[in-house]
């Protein structure tokens, strides 16, 4: 997960262009995060047995044998929902089990830190977490949703929102490097910068000695010559902001666009929807 520098935003923010929307409009929501972490395991006893020897506790009604379930994709989610942070499941070809597992103390947690896992998995708890008195709850953190619309039209798609009950609240362009990563980031922060739902973006790979800004700030468009995508090679960013005049618009785009959260707290990180 990738959270850009100051100077990656600022690429975009210096160059923004406020259109002020004269309607009310919706900012960014809040949500939490949750991350759960994940282990796969050839000898599923021996695994929460470790686990165990370093203070952390069986969560779950049925915590004295492995939980079954047919789609591993649902353990992350189950765990949340009882209010563990670690799942300990049986790797492929064995059936689908899962022990959930949370730390029993900080010290446990901070030994678990130490150890080697599968990976993680960050998303949107959508019910509070459980009270817990015999183990510490996952982490979570706060973050903004902000929807990102890759298109090769800007102009349209701008049109296309502004008829689904968005507004734009400005514009902005900017250079990148074709090979800058997490690009999707930098957009998504300067949304929330500028108090925007969603972000619409155009980009067009062109020869770096034909861009010049206009007057008014813009990049000059006509001027662009278009160039063969390549990793070494750059790109000019045009990129619209969009805020919602309902809550009915916003949930409409929620269903057909990517989502990226941008954590509210200095110092987090940002996954992607």
């Amino acid at each position: 997960m990738l959270t850009p520098g100051p100077d990656a935003i600022t690429a975009l923010v210096e160059h923004y262009l406020p259109a002020p929307p004269g309607v009310p409009t919706i900012r960014p929501s809040t949500v939490s995060l949750v991350t759960i972490a994940f282990e796969l395991a050839n000898d599923l006893p021996a695994a929460v047995r470790r686990w165990e020897q370093l203070g952390f506790v069986r969560v779950g009604a049925s915590a004295d044998s492995p939980a079954d379930q047919a789609d591993r994709s649902k353990f992350p989610f189950e765990a949340a929902a009882i209010g563990a942070s670690l799942v300990v499941s049986a790797a492929a070809p064995a059936p689908a089990q899962a022990v959930y597992l949370a730390p029993g103390s900080p010290q446990a947690k901070e030994a678990g830190r130490a150890v080697r896992v599968g990976g993680s998995t960050t998303f949107e708890l959508r019910e509070p977490l459980p009270a817990a008195n015999s183990h510490l709850l996952p982490e979570t953190h706060e973050a903004a949703r902000i929807l990102l619309d890759d298109t090769q039209d800007l102009q349209a798609t701008t049109a296309q929102w502004e008829q689904a009950g968005f507004v734009r609240v400005g514009c902005s362009d900017a250079v990148i490097k074709n090979n800058q990563m997490g690009f999707s980031h930098i957009l998504a922060h300067t949304a929330l910068a500028v108090g925007a739902t969603l972000v619409a973006f155009q980009m067009t790979p062109a020869k770096l000695r034909s861009i010049r800004r206009l007057d008014d700030g813009r990049i000059d468009m006509n001027a662009v010559q278009p160039a063969q995508l390549s990793p070494g090679g750059s790109s000019v960013i045009q990129a619209a902001f969009f805020a919602p005049v309902s809550r009915e618009a916003q949930t409409t785009a929620e269903a057909s666009l990517m989502t990226m959260y941008v954590p509210t707290a200095p110092g987090a990180d940002a996954p992607a929807g």
